[in-house]
């Protein structure tokens, strides 16, 4: 299994009934904040139109799935370990700024 959060989206999609692109980049958009950290953006569609109601109902599949991963972690232990260091560099980077604002 690659590691590709986008292999790991489309892989996903192929489970179910075909999907939009939005509905797609709302479960893109939510496994790449959790896997590799990258912000979620603060608005892709106008809120009330079904493209944003698409793209949140696949934003919502991703909470899903994000869950599937952590309880079925042997499934998914690329983008596992990928979030977990992830956690620890922000973890670190957060202890040294700290570490700096006490010393000033």
């Amino acid at each position: 299994m690659g590691d590709d959060v986008e292999a790991l989206v489309d892989r996903e999609l192929r489970k179910g009934a075909a999907r939009s692109q939005e509905y797609r980049l709302g479960l893109l958009d939510l496994l790449r904040y959790r896997v590799e950290g990258i912000p979620l953006p603060t608005k892709r569609f106008e809120l009330g139109t079904a493209q944003a109601d698409a793209y949140w109902a696949g934003s919502e599949h991703g909470v899903y799935l994000w869950r599937e991963m952590k309880e079925n972690p042997e499934n998914y232990l690329p983008y596992l370990e990928r979030a977990a260091a992830l956690a620890k560099s922000t973890r670190q980077a957060a202890i040294a700024s700290d570490k700096k604002d006490y010393q000033k």
